[in-house]
């Protein structure tokens, strides 16, 4: 299902014959809304793309590397001035929006329970545990310290209640 339109306006969809940063998030979020597989919607501002482009480079820090994400803040499934912020693609990598909660373990056949996590691509070992549950707590801890760290490396650069929501996260047991 194809949603969205563009009323015209300041905002160009291209530059040099290629897509801008808030075109192209704009599409991947009219594609994403419009899937049938989906429980996601966007609100009814945003399907024109210059109300989405005026709040993408006009009332949040922008930058080039900065990705599209919601529910930091509020838990909702639709995407809106109050759900989304732009940020590091660091905050995005760590898919704090979607963590199923076997993510932290994987059982092994000697009946122990192996936790590891992803840093920055690579798969850290956090040890062998007697129950999933063990293996779980290792793994919260070690994704609690994980946001943090990322968290406290952009300070400078991201909202303030989005710093102190996510130096506050909590893995969701």
């Amino acid at each position: 299902m194809s949603i969205g339109f563009n009323s015209g306006g300041k905002h160009k969809t291209s530059e040099n014959k290629k897509p801008t940063k808030a075109y192209t998030s704009w599409k991947n979020l009219m594609k994403h809304c419009g899937s049938d597989d989906n429980d996601s919607s966007v609100c009814d501002a945003w399907l024109d793309y210059q109300s989405f482009a005026e709040w993408y480079y006009g009332h949040n820090i922008y930058r080039d590397d900065y990705r599209l994400t919601k529910g930091l803040l509020v838990d909702s499934n639709v995407y809106s001035t109050d759900t989304c912020h732009l940020l590091p693609r660091a905050f995005v990598d760590l898919r704090l929006d979607s963590l199923p909660k076997l993510e932290g373990y994987l059982p092994t056949r000697g009946g122990k329970y192996i936790a590891r996590i992803a840093v920055e691509g690579k798969t850290i070992q956090l040890g062998s545990f007697d129950s999933p549950s063990e293996a779980l707590e290792a793994y919260a801890l070690a994704k609690e310290g994980q946001v943090i760290a990322v968290t406290r490396e952009y300070r400078d650069i991201i909202d303030s209640d989005v710093y102190n929501a996510l130096i506050n996260w909590k893995f969701p047991v």
